[in-house]
């Protein structure tokens, strides 16, 4: 078997590459072809790989759940021309060399892919598992994958470099559980998918594009730069877009969440008065615990920088 990453040679049971520790994929018994690892059906023939469970839509809107999430889209850039006169096996091992960058990377981050497609995927950040950082774990892969596959994917001698163009949106979305043709995950519906897609087809070569929604969440965490008004394919206004650029550790923690200027926070006044009742107490000397529980999202951290808000 041969790494889907370096091409290396490895033993034929082994889970990851012998040269760069990358993920080997699995081999269809069948035919013998193969496959990165988040396929459940061979792409050669359509086998199904061993110990693999298929999930159906059977179960209906009873197993859709809202979410929170922020989508990604990637492919690259002008695939066509990189693989126009190449032998076909050529072009299929440099395809799924790039498909295999892109799906580390958002697993590296936590993220679910929910589709892949031919030379690029769709990703989900806070589906099927919620966290309140989908946002900024999905410009994280997305920069991951864009360096990755510029550093480790070889290209064509006299041909342009292989680029990716990436789109990211965030917000409310149904998710739910389904099995395709070659793959199994998450699907994901609404207005947030549409427009990562249009980000994605909006982006030049190397480029992230963000909607705003998208660049309120990650602001603090990334540079990013306004690109100004693009048409928008279904929309009947232009929507302001942000490139995404480097990311910059260390602006997380309670202080700089409530150095922020938010919306008013509404209807937790009970909240907030428990837990600076329980500081005061605290600071005068007498011991308190204060526990906040709730799904991801619900605002937990915003309802605490609210509380430390003027110290």
């Amino acid at each position: 078997m041969n790494c889907l990453l370096c091409h290396a040679s490895a033993p034929d049971h082994a889970e990851n590459c012998p040269v760069c520790g990358g993920s080997l994929g699995w081999r269809c018994d069948a035919c013998q072809q193969t496959n990165p690892s988040p396929f459940i059906r061979c792409r050669r023939c359509g086998a199904v790989r061993l110990g693999a469970q298929l999930t159906t839509q059977n179960g209906g809107s009873s197993q859709s759940e809202r979410k929170l999430v922020t989508v990604l889209f990637a492919d690259i850039r002008g695939s066509m021309g990189l693989i126009s006169g190449r032998d076909p096996e050529q072009a299929d091992e440099m395809l799924d060399a790039v498909i295999a960058q892109m799906t580390q990377a958002v697993h590296s981050f936590e993220g679910t892919v929910s589709r892949i497609m031919g030379d690029g995927i769709m990703a989900l950040f806070g589906a099927p598992q919620a966290t309140e950082h989908h946002a900024v774990k999905a410009c994280l892969a997305a920069l991951w994958m864009r360096d990755a596959v510029a550093r480790n994917v070889p290209g064509t001698p006299g041909v342009e470099p292989i680029a990716l163009r990436i789109g990211l949106a965030s917000g409310e979305v149904v998710v739910k559980p389904i099995a395709a043709s070659n793959f199994t995950g998450y699907e994901a519906n609404g207005e947030v998918v549409h427009l990562a897609a249009r980000m994605e087809q909006a982006a030049g070569s190397n480029r992230i594009l963000l909607t705003p929604h998208t660049q309120k969440l990650v602001a603090r965490h990334f540079d990013t730069r306004p690109m100004g008004p693009v048409e928008i394919k279904g929309l009947t206004e232009p929507m302001d877009v942000w490139e995404l650029g480097v990311h910059r550790p260390g602006h997380g923690g309670w202080r700089a969440v409530a150095e922020r200027a938010p919306t008013p926070l509404l209807e937790r006044e009970a909240e907030l008065s428990t837990i600076r009742r329980a500081r005061a107490d605290a600071m005068a000397g007498n011991g308190r615990l204060a526990l906040i529980s709730g799904d991801a999202g619900t605002g937990k951290s915003r309802l605490v920088a609210e509380a430390l808000r003027g110290d």
